[in-house]
């Protein structure tokens, strides 16, 4: 029996094999000598298994799930993601319409910001989340039915399998959430397995930092300085220092039906909470009350550069602009049916979303537009 250490080389399970790995700077990961020895690995595209299949999902006791799949379904709802400088706009398609013969591929697509056309399609058959690194090399990729993430370049090119996180079921994506620091040196993954990973991302090296063990990670957000970890989950939000691998704090003041959190660049963080609906900034200790969201059941928030809070709902199709300069709300043209992810353009001036029956949606000051389907 072998076991892989670092970036792919293997080692027997004897003192002699673990006393070199130890010695050899994480055996290839970047880890340096005396660092703590992390759970996880960062496999080489040269190492990394294929593309998974489109076929029947399976559970431990070798009976398949039935799932049902729809022509009209385009675009995962948790995978959207804008380029750092603001060019592109990359979702994931949904693997139905390659399940039903109706399309050759799925995975990753990328958009041209300004024209909403398709410029490329990654054909890497992953249909989770998404996010962006801010360098704008690179993008982490979740799959709706395994646990590994890919890191490719904006190409398409695989360059690192990370593997650490497992799949517990069939009632959900393995990987519930991904984000990048906004310094560009770790990647957050949240997975249902209870734990929420850190990944070290520096130039061509990637190694496993720390594992978070949380109950039930949904959403991550980092703060603007890259110090800390906003995480939603089973016991509502908590701010974590990503250093240190501590919980600093949970938010008591914000009820655990807190359903989304995004840091805004000023270093507030917003979070809002559904039945009932409500929105809060957090501001070290403070917490006060932010603007009222749309509806009761709010499911997603996004801030942009200059402060502005978008908040979408889960049961309406509707999207709420909160302007902190006026104080002011507007509901914006309402979309064809409730959304998924929303992100702000860098310059935040364009509100992208994604909806899983209509592609990519943008709200700007022309109004709303809908991207080429891909």
């Amino acid at each position: 029996m072998s076991e892989r250490c670092g970036r792919g080389s293997v080692r027997r399970r004897s003192m002699l094999g673990a006393s070199l790995c130890a010695l050899l700077a994480g055996c290839g990961s970047g880890r340096t000598s005396g660092e703590e020895v992390v759970s996880g690995e960062c496999v080489p595209a040269s190492e990394a298994m294929s593309s998974p299949s489109v076929s029947p999902s399976r559970k431990s006791d070798g009976s398949t799930v039935d799932i049902v799949y729809f022509p009209e379904d385009y675009i995962a709802a948790e995978g959207l993601a804008v380029s750092p400088d603001g060019s592109l706009v990359a979702a994931n398609q949904l693997r139905a319409r390659s399940v039903l013969g109706l399309d050759s591929t799925f995975g990753t697509v990328i958009w041209d910001a300004s024209t909403g056309k398709v410029v490329r399609r990654l054909d890497n058959r992953r249909d989770g989340v998404l996010a962006w690194h801010p360098g704008g090399d690179w993008l982490a990729v979740g799959d709706a039915f395994k646990a590994a993430i890919q890191v490719t370049d904006r190409e398409g090119n695989l360059l690192w399998e990370l593997r650490g996180h497992e799949k517990i079921d069939e009632f959900g994506p393995p990987i519930a959430d991904l984000a990048f620091s906004k310094d560009g040196e770790l990647l957050a993954s949240a997975s249902r397995d209870g734990t929420v990973r850190l990944w070290g991302m520096r130039k061509d090296q990637c190694r496993p930092v720390r594992v978070l063990t949380i109950s039930e990670p949904r959403r991550l957000s980092f703060s603007p300085d890259s110090d800390r970890l906003a995480v939603i989950a089973g016991d509502g939000c908590s701010i974590w220092n990503v250093h240190s691998g501590e919980r600093e704090k949970l938010l008591h003041e914000i009820p655990q039906s807190v359903t989304e959190v995004a840091y805004g660049p000023d270093g507030v963080l917003v979070a809002i909470t559904s039945d009932p609906g409500a929105s809060y900034l957090i501001r070290g200790e403070q917490v006060e009350a932010g603007p009222e969201p749309p509806t009761s059941s709010p499911s997603r928030v996004a801030v942009s550069k200059d402060g502005r809070i978008a908040i979408s709902a889960s049961s309406d199709p509707q999207v709420m602009v909160w302007d902190p300069a006026t104080q002011v709300s507007s509901l914006a043209p309402e979309p064809p049916e409730t959304v998924g992810r929303m992100e702000w353009s860098p310059d935040g001036q364009n509100l992208y979303a994604a909806s899983q029956k209509h592609g990519v949606l943008c709200w700007s000051a022309d109004g709303l537009r809908h991207f080429d389907l891909p």
